[in-house]
């Protein structure tokens, strides 16, 4: 089993280079949350609400 390092490594030899773990966390968040939003909320605003969560837990 390849860890979550090798597996992101490999996807970034499919598409052809790097690949920013943002954008690539934000589009896995994206097929995650379609069910889980409100009217008022979209899954695109949902995930963007996470991942600045992440970014200010890491400071």
């Amino acid at each position: 089993m390849r860890s979550s390092i090798g597996q992101l490594r490999a996807g970034e030899a499919a598409v052809g280079g790097y690949v920013d773990f943002a954008d690539l966390a934000r589009d896995g968040l994206r097929g995650l949350l379609p069910g889980t939003t409100t009217p008022d909320e979209s899954a695109e605003a949902a995930a963007e609400h996470v991942l600045v969560g992440f970014a200010e837990a890491g400071r």
